[in-house]
């Protein structure tokens, strides 16, 4: 039998260690070091914590105690089932655009997800352009050709989630609009055990986003050679087609079994039916932070602090002068980037507030300063902090929390590089070979940190209001990461340099970045840098604050 015929036998999957079972050992082999810390000198205590900690780099993700739930790298866990959501929708109402969404978040979450596009594969099969008339209902034969189509995609996302190892979900983007077409793909998913399939419907109502998905539509491959007009047009009369057979997403579907969630206008309003289990649950609660609205995330290092200066890790210094300066250029940058008029006489500053920001949202006007809970972020916000009528106007909320913390170093704490380099060569060696998984003795991985941010990283997602986050390399190298989609592979390279903004300013287009170099010396420019994931730092724009 091929691997996805149904006499086909399920994927032998080597046993993993339970949370329990990996807690266990852990402590065992901690109390064994503790017992043999009181009988050796500090450096055999550094070797065998080496030892250990190498022990448990070997293991995957999902066998260290601190990564119950993390995805990257691992098989199902006992009891899991792969996923396929597949989307259902007239052309242009945001199916790619929350694909992509969930595509980011899940990546970041760890899980391995691919998009399966079924208008690509009806382009690379039966080439692009095809007119309106293709998709028309009474058409028969180009009807069966674009199930054909369809259902070669779907084939093609079934193989992957049973052949992949760390495969997870499958996305299936395609229309789906009718209940036969539900059928067929439910009925074949059946077939294949540990496949369990939702259907995610978008809705959309709004005129003007509409508009803006229809101009989009008009630049994909379809309509390169048309005429904007003729384009337009055709593009249409095609919606009109769909329109005559649409059907949504019932509860009666699957005989009253079907797992569904509708969104409507990207996040407007959300409907969910029978979205348990691990991985579904994932899905359904992250449409819920999902929004079209533009925003402003601004992230940035603390400025240099006494540690930093030292090339010393972890510690809680004070900032130097040089870091009082960037704390000062970083509180006149914003208050330039929020309308803030500080040469304002006291009349006028006090009808800022009503201009604040240009517009309302649904949550007020305002933005968010969040900060972690060591010395040198609270001193870097201090001079925004200080002038109690900014803050009062312009709806300043703040967050002071430690899960924006720097990366634990643990028993490293305080160490240089070249000292860790001296004192224990192995872990040196280890954090180079993968930085992304290596824990410091006592400390954090990158992977840990990625845990430890993934809440604050929803809550900025569901913010409408600009929020700027003053943390650490770590830390913002994490978050970026999940707002540019950047593989967590590539995470603990990304370049975040000291007394610089990168600027993110998001849109149901993407996210665009800006790195901002303010000097430390007055009367210097700003240099504005713009880079993308793809091909970072590209292009600089000088302007005179």
């Amino acid at each position: 039998p091929t691997p996805l015929s149904p006499g086909s036998p399920e994927p032998r999957r080597r046993r993993s260690l339970t949370t329990a079972e990996a807690k266990g050992q852990f402590v065992l082999e901690l109390e064994g070091l503790q017992r043999q810390a009181s009988e050796h000198s500090a450096d055999k205590l550094t070797l065998e914590l080496e030892g250990m900690q190498r022990q448990m780099s070997e293991h995957s993700v999902d066998k260290a105690i601190c990564m119950g739930s993390f995805g990257a790298g691992k098989e199902s866990r006992s009891g899991d089932h792969k996923l396929v959501v597949a989307m259902v929708g007239l052309p242009a109402r945001g199916k790619s655009y929350i694909t992509k969404h969930l595509q980011r978040y899940l990546s970041f979450e760890g899980f391995g997800i691919r998009v399966f596009n079924a208008g690509d594969y009806r382009r690379r099969m039966l080439g692009a352009g095809q007119s309106a008339d293709f998709f028309d209902p009474e058409n028969s034969e180009a009807k069966q050709a674009r199930s054909q189509v369809a259902f070669n995609a779907l084939e093609e996302l079934l193989g992957w989630l049973v052949n992949t190892p760390g495969a997870h979900v499958g996305i299936f983007d395609a229309t789906n609009t009718t209940r036969a077409r539900r059928a067929g793909i439910l009925e074949r998913c059946a077939r294949v055990p540990g496949i369990r399939v939702a259907f995610l419907e978008s809705i959309c109502t709004d005129v003007e986003v509409l508009q803006r998905n229809y101009d989009m539509k008009l630049q994909n491959a379809d309509y390169c050679s048309w005429q904007p007009d003729d384009a337009r047009q055709d593009f249409l009369q095609r919606i009109a087609r769909y329109e005559t057979e649409y059907e949504t997403v019932e509860e009666d579907e699957d005989e009253g079994r079907v797992s569904f969630m509708k969104v409507l206008n990207c996040g407007e309003k959300n409907v969910q039916r029978c979205c348990h289990g691990f991985l579904l649950s994932k899905v359904a609660g992250h449409l819920l932070n999902m929004h079209i609205q533009d925003r402003t995330i601004y992230l940035t290092r603390h400025g240099q602090s006494e540690d930093n200066a030292l090339g010393r890790l972890g510690g809680d210094s004070a900032l130097t002068a040089e870091g009082m300066a960037y704390a000062m250029q970083l509180r006149d940058y914003m208050h330039s980037c929020l309308g803030w008029d500080d040469d304002a006489g006291t009349e006028d500053k006090g009808t800022q507030a009503d201009r604040f920001l240009g517009s309302r949202t649904a949550e007020g006007d305002g933005w968010v300063l969040m900060t972690s809970q060591l010395r040198r972020t609270r001193m870097t916000a201090r001079p925004l902090l200080e002038d109690d009528r900014f803050v009062a106007q312009s709806g300043m909320r703040r967050v002071h929390t430690a899960l924006l913390n720097e990366i634990a170093t643990g028993t490293f704490d305080g160490y240089t590089e070249e000292d860790i380099q001296r004192v224990a060569p192995k872990e040196h060696a280890a954090r180079k070979r993968d930085k992304l998984r290596y824990r410091y003795p006592q400390g954090e991985s990158y992977l840990d940190v990625v845990q430890r941010v993934r809440p604050l990283a929803m809550e900025i997602e569901r913010e409408k209001r600009p929020v700027l986050v003053i943390a650490h390399q770590a830390v913002l190298r994490t978050l970026l990461a999940f707002f540019q989609g950047v593989q967590l592979e590539d995470m603990p390279t990304l370049e975040i340099p000291l007394h610089t903004v990168l600027k993110l300013s998001i849109s149901a287009h993407g996210c665009k970045v800006e790195h901002v170099a303010l000097s430390t010396q007055s009367g210097l420019k700003v240099v504005h840098s713009v880079s993308s994931p793809a091909k970072p730092h590209v292009g600089k724009v000088q302007f005179t604050p």
